[in-house]
């Protein structure tokens, strides 16, 4: 048995994918299988991939029809026979030592999942930083139990895989699977596996290096799909209820709930954007109403936003817009941002949701 398998889901990368399998090849850990599953490339991807399992007994190529990424990594795991596993994009890399450091980890407290930290690699700039927002608030490098983690779980990691690994036995012993969606697909699974998880480990070091500003990716079609965030929000409130789990991750869930719809709204076309804010209204409208309750204010004003009549609303904003104008005038440079800021958002959801009313 691998120590670790290594699931690639992959399409249309071929300009990525070599650098990507080679970082999983020259790891320090040799005791791992890759399984690059390709998800109907019409470039020449899966030749890269099929190129590398002829010649390394390690790695394993796959071919499957276009059904999207976590179908791909359902797929992987099918095949897998690791301990732990690894799920990483196809444009994406490790650092050398990532598998021996995180299997160590795992095995030092017999964790059920390890994350780490991770950083940005820019397309247009060449750039690297850090992903802070990626894991926070928590303990490091120590083991964690499922109490530690719950305050605020959906705050403190991203549902991303890619910066984590998984026992194997533990996600079978769970059913977990990824949802076999265009976008969001990940963040059910990711998710649950750390809300079910006995022990968590966190380590300090940047380990992966995830490449952002490429047009082709999968972000940039969030717009065809714009509704599965709420169906990946509704399976994970679901299963915590089904598990008995609901009210001890309730606040750190909502708030989440709260502002991946509104980081979506922010991203999205203004078509979409009123599909989704339809469709999310009744769950923003019956979110808690304390401003103690929101971890960031922001998604305290949104909430409160979504509770306003359109008639109110509208009130709002142009007040809003007078008191830019007087921060201006005063040259008062913090509190005309402040203003700006609310001013741009209560306008968003005027145009966007109520001024169809």
């Amino acid at each position: 048995m691998p120590a670790v398998s290594v699931i690639v889901p992959s399409y249309n990368t071929e300009k990525y994918i070599g650098e990507c399998i080679e970082s999983v090849l020259s790891q320090t850990l040799q005791d791992i299988e890759l399984i690059i599953v390709d998800d109907g490339s019409t470039d020449g991807t899966f030749s890269i991939a099929k190129d590398y399992a002829e010649r390394d007994p390690r790695v394993k190529a796959i071919q499957q029809q276009n059904q999207f990424a976590g179908v791909a990594r359902n797929n992987g795991m099918a095949h897998a026979t690791g301990e732990y596993l690894y799920f990483l994009d196809s444009d994406d890399f490790i650092d050398r030592d990532m598998m021996k450091s995180m299997y160590a980890a795992a095995k030092s407290c017999d964790a059920d999942v390890v994350v780490c930290r991770s950083r940005n690699y820019s397309m247009k700039t060449g750039e690297h930083h850090a992903i802070a927002y990626a894991l926070r608030d928590y303990k490091m490098d120590t083991p964690l139990t499922q109490e530690d983690i719950a305050k605020t779980l959906f705050r403190s990691v991203v549902g991303w895989p890619w910066d984590k690994i998984f026992k194997r036995s533990f996600i079978l012993e769970h059913g977990l699977t990824y949802q076999p969606l265009r976008s969001t697909n990940d963040a059910f699974f990711v998710f649950m596996a750390m809300a079910l998880a006995k022990t968590t480990y966190c380590l300090s070091k940047e380990l992966v290096t995830h490449r952002i500003d490429d047009l082709s990716s999968i972000s940039n079609t969030r717009k065809k799909s714009w509704n599965n965030a709420l169906i990946a929000q509704d399976a994970i409130g679901e299963r915590l209820r089904s598990e008995g789990i609901y009210e001890m991750f309730e606040r750190t869930y909502v708030n989440w709930v709260v502002n991946f719809t509104r980081w979506n709204l922010n991203t999205l076309d203004d078509e979409s954007a009123k599909g989704l804010l339809g469709a999310a209204r009744e769950r923003l409208e019956a979110a808690p109403l304390e401003r103690e309750y929101y971890f960031l204010h922001e998604d305290y004003d949104f909430v409160e936003l979504m509770h306003e009549p359109a008639d109110s609303l509208v009130l709002r904003v142009l007040r809003a817009q007078e008191e830019v104008k007087m921060a201006k005038k005063l040259q008062q440079t913090r509190l005309y941002k402040t203003v700006s800021k609310y001013e741009n958002q209560a306008r968003f959801v005027w145009h966007r949701i109520l001024k169809r009313k």
